[in-house]
């Protein structure tokens, strides 16, 4: 189950509540894991967090990127008004 390829395509909205899912997912695989030993759990758990990094990062660059937006409105909006100044 790999996510690393659809994320692009996803809202915000979608990208964190698939990101709480595989959180729930996560809990759900270990605690099965930790009652049964069976070892293709532990495994899957970890395919779900290396999901979760997945869905984090993309969460993380995308908030990067409005951050830098942001920054480079204001310095248009600078640029601007010390031209209308001159």
């Amino acid at each position: 189950m790999s996510v690393s390829n659809d994320l692009i395509y996803l809202s915000d909205f979608d990208l964190n509540n698939k990101l709480y899912g595989i959180k729930q997912d996560i809990r759900s695989v270990y605690k099965t894991w930790r009652k049964t030993g069976d070892e293709s759990f532990k495994a899957m758990g970890q395919e779900l967090e290396t999901d979760m990094c997945y869905l984090q990062r993309e969460i993380e660059c995308r908030k990067a990127r409005i951050v830098a937006h942001e920054k480079y409105l204001e310095k248009l909006e600078k640029e601007k008004s010390s031209k209308r100044k001159n």
